[in-house]
């Protein structure tokens, strides 16, 4: 699996870094450990995996707080999760991909001002993700001002998403008048 390696690489490069994940198919024992020993066979010890089952939305969101970047999946990236993320003032490092769905990623990064976190090879995502990361200074003042930037962007700010997408729709409107 591409991810699989893709994050074992980073978590090799990042020595004191750990990895995170939450989902409800984590709260199954039996999956927990299937992914503990997938890392294991990749040389990563469990105590650099944190993985976590559901909880309530409040916890979830909080649970942001745990994390410095987020490496987004591929080639079906997150989307909701995505978005959380940049509302929690947590930038993810995203793969372009070669079809809408898989561009999804892509979009929400430009649409938030961080297109400098869009790779276009599994090889810039490990080098980014590695570079993001290792610069805590570099990573704490783009997190400092994340949450207002992704407030007043397209993503988040309704009243110029929707004056965009008005003039979009008229623009529409008068090319159909004026084509043959």
């Amino acid at each position: 699996n591409q991810v699989l390696e893709a994050w074992v690489s980073v978590l090799r490069q990042v020595p004191q870094s750990k990895l995170f994940l939450k989902s409800k198919q984590l709260a199954d024992v039996l999956q927990v450990d299937r992914i503990r020993q997938l890392f294991n066979v990749h040389g990563i010890p469990s105590e650099r995996l944190i993985l976590e089952g559901p909880e309530t939305r409040e916890a979830y969101l909080t649970a942001y707080n745990k994390v410095d970047i987020i490496l987004d999946t591929f080639p079906y990236p997150g989307g909701t999760t995505s978005v959380d993320a940049l509302f929690m003032g947590v930038p993810f490092v995203t793969l372009r991909g070669d079809r809408f769905l898989s561009r999804l990623g892509e979009s929400i990064a430009i649409n938030a001002g961080n297109s400098d976190w869009i790779a276009n090879d599994i090889n810039e995502y490990i080098n980014k993700a590695v570079d993001f990361a290792s610069n805590f200074e570099r990573l704490a003042d783009h997190r400092s001002s994340l949450r207002t930037r992704v407030l007043n962007s397209p993503l988040f700010n309704v009243d110029q998403f929707a004056n965009n997408f008005g003039e979009a729709l008229w623009g529409m409107w008068f090319k159909s008048f004026k084509s043959p």
